[in-house]
């Protein structure tokens, strides 16, 4: 009888997390995937680092499993500016692996708040005249919260880098 009830609860749960999660149709993870894509496409890809302004909130928090962490906005856009965007000859790109992307919405009391955006990119470098290779892969964690009916990119997990 216990295992019945062990697995009830365990199926219970498991569907719950299924549910939880949002389609890729679905309008929340279209707007999650528009942010994704300011962040990275334009941000790390282009260095249009302006964009940062907009999108990374000023309490950002930023683990990497091999740089450590930031802790302020200000070091994070400092970072691209160092790391990312100082050589055009040797330039580093993310990429979405776009199917591996799950949304998760947050509540409270009712209303949305925030969002976990968790997936796996892959990074590469651009050199002139080469093509495009890849360097490492990575999974990652995104805490969005919505303020003002914007949302900010609060909380950063990039993990699992190889």
């Amino acid at each position: 009888m216990k295992y019945l009830i062990a697995g009830c609860c365990l199926f219970v749960l498991c569907t719950q997390a299924i549910y939880a999660q949002l389609s890729t149709d679905d309008s929340l993870h279209i707007e999650l995937m528009a942010m994704d894509a300011l962040v990275f496409e334009k941000g790390y890809n282009e260095c249009k680092l302006d964009v940062f302004d907009v999108v990374i909130h000023d309490d950002l928090e930023f683990y990497h499993d091999q740089g450590g962490v930031l802790t302020s906005k200000i070091d994070f856009i400092k970072g691209f500016e160092q790391n990312i965007c100082s050589n055009p000859d040797h330039k580093p790109i993310r990429k979405l692996e776009k199917e591996s992307v799950k949304v998760y919405p947050m509540f409270q009391n009712g209303s949305l708040y925030a969002a976990i955006q968790m997936g796996k990119h892959t990074f590469h470098i651009k050199e002139p005249g080469k093509e495009l290779y890849q360097t490492s892969e990575a999974d990652f964690i995104h805490l969005w919260v919505k303020e003002e009916g914007l949302w900010k990119l609060k909380r950063i997990l990039s993990y699992d880098h190889h």
